[in-house]
C-alpha cells in the first residue's frame, strides 16, 4: 500500500471501533474472495449514483441503473474536475 493509502486506510478506520473494522475487513475480504464469480459481490453497500447527468439530486427509487446514464454521469463528473 502507498504511503498515502496507508495514511488514509489508518486514519479512517482509527475513527471506529475494533468490532466494526472487524466486521468491515471480513465484509471486503467475503466479497474479494467472490469477485470473479459474482462481480456483484464488491457492491457491499448496493451503491447507486443519486443524481442525474446535471448532478441535481434524485430520490434513491430513482437512482441511474443504465449503463449509458452511469456513462454521461461519469463523463459529466470528469469534466466539471
Amino acid at each position: 500500500m502507498s504511503a498515502a493509502a496507508d495514511s488514509y486506510f489508518s486514519s479512517m478506520s482509527g475513527q471506529i471501533s475494533a468490532e466494526h473494522r472487524q466486521v468491515w475487513e471480513n465484509e471486503i475480504s467475503t466479497a474479494e474472495a467472490r469477485r470473479m464469480t459474482n462481480p456483484s459481490a464488491m457492491d457491499i453497500l448496493a451503491a447507486r449514483p443519486s443524481c442525474n447527468t446535471t448532478g441535481e439530486s434524485r430520490p434513491a427509487e430513482e437512482a441511474i441503473t443504465s449503463t449509458e446514464e452511469i456513462i454521461l454521469l461519469a463523463l459529466s463528473i470528469e469534466e466539471q474536475q
